[in-house]
């Protein structure tokens, strides 16, 4: 022990109990669309978005998928949904395009 503490002040390495692959959590996949979705949606309707859901990703064809999201807007009294499909093309992730639609619930 004392000599993992004197490792530790030598080599700023601080000595850890568990392994880190399992404190450190992964983004998921689509995490990355989330982001796009969001920021072309503020970008879009100029709302605040106040919640956000991965709906799932569709395999469109071989080379196309499309994640969807549904994203709830406030703006001033009036909160809406709004659902955002990106279409881009697996190999590599160049988007295809973003779609659009408010919903009411």
């Amino acid at each position: 022990m004392i000599l993992a503490v004197i490792v530790s002040a030598v080599s700023g390495v601080v000595p850890c109990a568990f392994p880190l692959s399992t404190t450190i959590a992964k983004a998921p996949e689509y995490a990355k669309w989330g982001i796009i979705a969001m920021e072309r949606t503020k970008a879009k309707y100029r709302a605040s978005i106040i919640d956000y859901l991965h709906v799932g990703r569709k395999q469109v064809s071989e080379d196309i998928a499309e994640e969807t999201f549904k994203l709830w807007l406030k703006d001033g009294s009036r909160e809406y949904g709004v659902r955002v499909s990106i279409r881009f093309y697996t190999a590599n992730d160049r988007i295809i395009s973003v779609h659009f639609q408010e919903t009411q619930n």
